[in-house]
């Protein structure tokens, strides 16, 4: 199963965070193994970064550890700024 996650500026480390104890959870009603499910997340943002392949881990608690070891990058794009910094404008001016 292939997961894309969202770690662009605009989610916040909070919701990463919610995102990966999401895929743990889902991940935990399945059988991982080299012969049952296997799991592999990409993330993106600017640009899209491959973190855990298919074939990377071989049970769930160490596919699980894996996922807990990637950090949100929170990189701003810079339409996300541009709305915000309009947003500012409009309201508070």
């Amino acid at each position: 199963m292939g997961i894309l996650m969202d770690e662009s500026g605009s989610v916040g480390k909070d919701e990463f965070t919610k995102e990966k104890n999401f895929v743990k959870a889902l991940a935990g009603n399945f059988q991982i193994g080299p012969n049952a499910a296997q799991f592999g997340v990409i993330t993106y943002s600017t640009g899209s970064r491959l973190k855990i392949t298919l074939n990377q881990y071989r049970d769930l608690a160490s596919f699980q550890c894996g996922l807990s070891t990637i950090q949100y990058a929170g990189i701003i794009v810079l339409k996300d700024y541009l709305y915000f910094k309009i947003f500012v404008i409009l309201n508070f001016s």
